[in-house]
């Protein structure tokens, strides 16, 4: 019940945030950004200390490879 409540909880965030879309695979979490303005990903970018990186292909996205807990990554990255 608990895991449910945590994904309700980032997706109203990743929303609020301006995340469209958010994936994982294995250890990668992919953000869709509804505004990729260089300002945005800058700031983003810079707050995760070279951790994360931006795609800018036909579907640009931010990518981080998690080490931990990719629900606590996720917040934080609703957060920044």
């Amino acid at each position: 019940m608990l895991d449910l409540i945590d994904v309700a909880l980032i997706r109203a965030q990743c929303s609020a945030a301006g995340v469209v879309e958010l994936t994982q695979a294995d250890r990668l979490l992919q953000f869709y950004m509804a505004d990729n303005s260089i300002e945005k990903i800058a700031a983003t970018v810079s707050a995760f200390g070279g951790k994360m990186y931006y795609s800018a292909g036909a579907k640009p996205c931010l990518s981080y490879r998690h080490e931990g807990d990719p629900v606590r990554t996720a917040k934080a990255v609703a957060k920044s």
